[in-house]
């Protein structure tokens, strides 16, 4: 494997990933009638600090996914491993952290089965494509995606108290639904957009 800088924040990226979806599933146990000191409160929600944590750990990673793409078209460092494991490590950080929310109760499935089902879509497009030397090119409605989709899940990091507690602000949660529904139509877009663009490369 070739250690350059690119792959080993795509690296960093999947221990992060990991870092997240730990922190989100022991949050459970620590519910504020029992730990009310790892609770911060604001705004009428309580909101367990782990969570703040782990959005640090997802924010970092989030970055590491510019960055790495980034630095490897600057430097000349793409690489197969690149190729294959950067889009991966993305998708398992963000998906993880839907269907953890969805689990919770905070978003509601359809959401996350489509974001997922896209997500598949499009990869097994990527890897056809690559099997053939071709490369599947970001379009600017797979950029909007990504942005409305990471600050839906933001504020969700942001409210989120520990399951089962009634220390919740719906309207909020309100907030972050639409965001992430903007997200979703901008996901279905920019997958449509992706076959099209690539349908005839597929029967080649």
């Amino acid at each position: 494997m070739n250690w350059n800088v690119p792959n080993i924040l795509i690296i960093v990226r999947f221990i992060f990933a990991l870092i997240v979806i730990s922190l989100l599933l022991i949050i459970p146990f620590f519910p504020y009638s029992e730990n009310p000191n790892l609770y911060v409160e604001y705004a009428n929600i309580k909101v367990n600090i782990l969570n703040y944590v782990a959005l640090f750990f997802f924010m970092i990673a989030a970055y590491t996914d510019y960055l790495d793409g980034h630095l490897a078209r600057k430097n000349n460092q793409i690489t197969t491993f690149g190729k294959i494991f950067d889009p991966l490590a993305d998708k398992i950080l963000v998906n993880s952290v839907l269907i953890i929310f969805t689990l919770f109760g905070r978003i509601p499935i359809i959401f996350t089965i489509i974001f997922v089902i896209r997500d598949l879509l499009v990869d097994g497009l990527r890897i056809a494509l690559a099997s053939s030397g071709e490369v599947l090119a970001a379009n600017k409605w797979g950029k909007f995606k990504t942005l409305f989709q990471f600050f839906g899940l933001i504020i969700l990091f942001l409210i989120f108290p520990s399951p089962g507690d009634m220390y919740y602000n719906w309207d909020i949660n309100s907030l972050s639904l639409i965001v992430l529904f903007i997200g979703l139509i901008f996901s279905v877009l920019s997958g449509i957009k992706y076959y099209q663009m690539n349908w005839n490369k597929l029967f080649k």
